[in-house]
Parts: structure tokens; C-alpha cells; sequence
């Protein structure tokens, strides 16, 4: 027969385990916006340049005023594509960033 804080750590060992680390991503997962440029926003207040524009119908994002025709004035996306200048004076890129509001 086992002494007790015996079976006790192990219970204690197979709790840490199961329980442990951070929720697993996957579909269900949410990401949250962190208010950066090219995140979708809904006023100035979701974003760190306080600038939240529409530049197209689906497309409100946090931006930044460039200047049009300039290709190095806007940074690149998360995922390194390149963001050009619309003509309207704002980095512009084709989609926002896949994000949710913070509520």
C-alpha cells in the first residue's frame, strides 16, 4: 500500500497538468486587436495614432498619413506585404488586420 502524500502528490501532479498553460488556439480562438496600424478600428480611441479612417466601404482601419505616390512611407503588414499611399494621404493596405475589438 502507497502512503498517502504519495497518492496526494500524484493527484496534485495530474491537476497541474491538465490544468497548466494557456488556452490552446484554434478556431474558437480570439485575437485581440493591440491598437496598431492597420488594425480595424471603429473611432480614434482604437488606435494608437488616434487616427481611425474608412478607405474603402469594408475597410476602417487605424492608419497614418503619408504622402501619395511615396512607396516607402507606409510599413509593410504583420505578414510583410507592402502597403501603399492612397491618394487620400493614408497608408492604405488591402485588408485590415484578422483582430477583434477589444470590447
Amino acid at each position: 500500500m502507497r502512503p498517502a502524500w504519495h497518492v496526494l502528490a500524484s493527484l496534485s501532479l495530474g491537476l497541474v497538468v491538465a490544468c497548466g498553460g494557456d488556452a490552446p488556439a484554434g478556431p474558437d480562438a480570439t485575437i485581440f486587436c493591440a491598437k496598431v496600424i492597420y488594425d480595424p478600428c471603429n473611432t480614434e480611441h482604437d488606435c494608437e495614432t488616434t487616427l481611425c479612417k474608412t478607405l474603402a466601404p469594408t475597410l476602417q482601419i487605424c492608419t497614418m498619413g503619408c504622402t501619395p505616390g511615396d512607396t516607402t512611407a507606409c510599413p509593410a503588414t504583420a505578414d510583410g506585404t507592402a502597403v501603399t499611399c492612397g491618394s487620400g494621404g493614408f497608408c492604405q493596405p488591402t485588408a485590415a488586420t484578422a483582430c477583434q475589438l477589444n470590447p
